[in-house]
């Protein structure tokens, strides 16, 4: 059955709904029928533009290779066809692509590209969502402030809007890097402004995380455990079962109550920390619930019971291959062993540790070395794309200069050739009187056959009209259809003006006065119905 136009742009505009509130596995089903339904309506726009919201819900599912032969296929057609926030929506959707895939370069670029059109384009639709994503990928390199410049350019603004999903990951993004850069009373404020707008908004993920990276900013800073904090966030998480909050979540409670001594609330939490990692298929959850088991029954001197699980944790910490995983798990099995009494095979853990922390010293300074690199690549990049956009632009001033002048001398000799003309006539007239004058009757002839000779093809404002479509196809088909008052002359002087020249030029061109050309001009404005506000080349250039 074909669909209508409005049904498949309805289908669009809800799996957008879902993409922009990253509930992949609605949005990639929601997509996939936008697709379908447009493949059957015959536009071949609204086809590549529901193609465009499905690569855009398998990079939610980080589906790479799916979304990056989609993406490819209607890039083109999006950036030619599509608006300017289309193209901003597009740009943001590639940059997350691009991230999923480990290219960083392409993907900050994108992204810095998303936000700074967004920008010179007041999109606010698509602003605050191109901040998140652009000061998210400084955030990524360690730029934190970075992170920082890019947010407090809108944080002010943003806290005059109502409450949105948006606003709460940009306030938690915000404390994130107020934390990483130690400034935790100012990062705890911003956590709080994010759980509030979590709540507000139904947006459970940023207030469980938020709540628990207060929790986790108390306990660092002073050695205090804020159940209250807590707990809030695991009841959040769990109502609405949210995979990695709950689990973050409820790793520090679990820790809590070891630590406190009620190993049985303890156990039971562990328990449900591996039932969720099953559930969602979770291997970092998995791993947490080895890893606390181990410390549970360490807590209880059942050393025997504490190894067993370590096998299946270092398989485990393999596959998430992030050094601290590993840096976690030596230190456990040092304080398995140094508590079991073997103090040399505790101090092979102890010095395994020390090398282990001294690589996490070396991969943290090579990360910030690499983010360092790509920034400077990115801005090289970015200062190479705008040297090749100044030379086209140049390019085109250098072509629309060297038409204006081929248009000059076209007319010139269109007026060269009426004035020739004349002369023309004027000669064969005065051989048609048989002039006595024997010497005149020798002239004249001679001299009509030399201008003859000299004179141009006819028509040449036809064959200027004919240049001028080359170079704006349909100009004066649109310019007729918009005025079609307008008098032969009028239409000189637009077509003139939509090759930028001024009035004094085209009053030379056409041997007129230049006041003959402001009549016109207004002529033109009056019988086009321009309003006084808009600029007569601006509306000519427009067509």
């Amino acid at each position: 059955m074909k669909a209508s136009k409005q049904e498949v742009e309805a289908a669009i505009r809800t799996a957008r709904k879902a993409i922009d509130e990253n509930n992949a596995a609605d949005a990639l089903q929601l997509a996939k029928r936008a697709v379908k339904s447009s493949s059957t309506c015959g536009s071949d726009w609204l086809y590549a533009y529901a193609q465009l919201h499905l690569a855009a819900a398998f990079t939610l599912q980080r589906k790479t290779k799916e979304a990056t032969e989609l993406n490819n296929e209607v890039f083109s057609i999006i950036e030619k066809n599509g608006t300017i926030a289309d193209v901003v929506w597009m740009y943001r959707c590639y940059a997350s692509n691009f991230s999923n895939n480990y290219e960083f370069d392409t993907s900050f670029l994108y992204a810095q590209k998303a936000f700074e059109l967004a920008k010179e384009h007041s999109i606010i639709t698509e602003l605050y969502r191109c901040a998140l994503n652009y000061a998210g990928k400084h955030a990524t390199l360690y730029n934190f402030s970075g992170c920082l410049d890019i947010l407090d350019g809108i944080i002010d603004e943003l806290q005059q809007q109502e409450p949105s999903i948006t606003r709460a990951r940009i306030y938690a993004l915000y404390a994130h890097s107020l934390k990483c850069l130690q400034r935790y009373d100012q990062a705890v404020e911003y956590y709080n402004k994010a759980q509030i707008d979590g709540e507000k908004v139904n947006d459970w993920f940023s207030s469980s995380q938020a709540l628990t990276s207060i929790y986790q900013i108390e306990l660092t800073l002073h050695k205090t455990h804020n159940l209250d904090v807590l707990q809030l966030a695991i009841e959040h998480s769990r109502k609405h079962f949210l995979v990695l909050p709950l689990l973050n979540s409820l790793h520090y409670y679990a820790l809590y109550l070891q630590e406190v001594g009620e190993l049985k609330k303890a156990k039971n939490t562990i328990d449900e920390i591996r039932d969720i990692a099953e559930k969602g298929n979770d291997n970092w959850g998995r791993w947490m619930a080895l890893y606390l088991e181990s410390r549970w029954y360490l807590n209880k001197k059942n050393f025997t019971k504490a190894r067993s699980g370590l096998d299946e944790l270092s398989r485990l910490t393999a596959i998430h291959v992030r050094i601290e995983y590993k840096y976690r798990e030596i230190e456990l099995r040092y304080d398995i062993e140094k508590a079991a009494g073997n103090m040399e095979l505790a101090m092979q853990y102890m010095e395994e540790r020390a090398e282990v922390e001294r690589q996490m010293l070396v991969l943290q300074a090579e990360d910030r070395e690499k983010a360092v690199m790509v920034l400077e690549r990115v801005q090289q990049t970015k200062a190479a794309l705008s040297e090749e956009v100044k030379r086209v632009q140049q390019k085109e001033e250098e072509l629309n200069k060297r038409n204006a002048q081929i248009v000059a001398v076209s007319l010139e000799l269109e007026e060269k050739k009426k004035t020739i003309l004349k002369i023309k006539k004027l000669a064969e007239r005065s051989i048609g009187k048989n002039d006595t004058s024997t010497s005149n009757n020798e002239t004249l002839p001679e001299l009509a056959d030399i201008i003859n000779s000299a004179g141009t093809n006819e028509n040449s404002w036809l064959q200027l009209t004919q240049h001028l479509e080359r170079l704006h196809p349909e100009f004066t088909t649109r310019l007729l259809q918009q005025s079609p008052t307008l008098t032969p002359s009028e239409v000189r002087v637009c077509c003139l003006l939509r090759l930028q020249l001024v009035t004094k030029e085209i009053a030379s061109i056409l041997n007129v006065s230049e006041r003959t050309i402001d009549v016109q001009r207004a002529s033109i404005r009056k019988k086009s119905n321009i309003p006084s506000s808009v600029n007569l080349v601006t509306w000519v250039m427009n067509l």
